[in-house]
């Protein structure tokens, strides 16, 4: 059974009570947790040890902590039961929710082949320059995140990686790039677009949304501008043509008239 052999082998490494997620702590970490997930019954079971016809651990009812609970093979065979596993792996997380899934990943070693691939990816993204934002810009994308989810809080940290991704924070450049961004919100703070809350958290203010309508409207007019311009200059260059058009037809008649 996939299942059992999913679970004996991610009990042969189980994971502490305290997982290190970064450092030089998260780099040696090589270990899993395990979970029984019955989700129609609303019950998880991180499993702790095996034990004569069946796994013990400690059992969730709706996400909330209950007791240590021990289940039989059996049940653990059913269709309702879900085999969940989380490895913890030099400083990544790689999460299975198939055991037969889990079982080929790790005969194959696929997390050490997705690790050198986030190396090479690293590598190739450090050589890029970091593309630094306009004020306005990033009005827009906080004022958009604000939409998407109100009373949100944003920091020059959190926001880089939003926007770059994960591989924004080891970038060389990272620490000018972010200095850049927390200057570029304490100029919205000066404008009352942005609010400063406890020294280091943004959060966006009405004003936001009448200084992008402002910039909308001029937008407009600039765009408007240039068009009515445009035109401007080819009904001038129309008027020069039918001129000179003009003069040459004047000429011709004056030339031929007095041969």
């Amino acid at each position: 059974m996939f299942k059992i052999a999913a679970l004996d082998l991610a009990l042969k490494k189980p994971a502490p009570r305290s997982i290190p997620l970064s450092g030089p702590r998260a780099s040696s970490n090589d270990f899993y947790a395990a979970y029984l997930d019955f989700a129609a019954l609303e019950l998880k079971l991180l499993v702790k040890e095996k034990e004569p016809g069946g796994y013990s651990g400690r059992l969730w009812y709706q996400e909330r902590d209950g007791r240590d609970c021990t289940f039989l093979n059996a049940s653990i065979s059913s269709g309702q039961a879900a085999v969940k596993i989380e490895h913890y792996y030099k400083g990544n997380e790689f999460n299975y929710t198939s055991a037969w899934k889990f079982l080929l990943c790790q005969k194959l070693r696929w997390h050490d082949f997705q690790i050198v691939k986030a190396r090479f990816l690293q590598r190739r993204f450090n050589k890029k320059q970091l593309i630094r934002t306009e004020r306005i810009e990033l009005l827009f994308y906080l004022v958009e995140k604000e939409l998407q989810s109100p009373n949100s809080v944003f920091d020059p940290l959190y926001l880089g990686m939003q926007r770059h991704g994960r591989r924004w924070f080891y970038h060389p450049d990272r620490k000018e790039h972010e200095a850049h961004l927390k200057l570029v919100m304490n100029s919205l703070v000066a404008t009352k677009d942005l609010k400063l809350k406890d020294n280091h958290l943004y959060v966006v203010e009405p004003k936001a949304m009448a200084t992008l309508s402002q910039y909308e409207r001029e937008e407009r007019q600039h765009h408007d501008s240039m068009r009515t311009a445009s035109m401007a200059n080819r009904l001038a260059g129309a008027l020069i043509g039918v001129t000179v058009l003009g003069l040459i037809v004047q000429l011709i008649k004056w030339y031929f008239g007095s041969v």
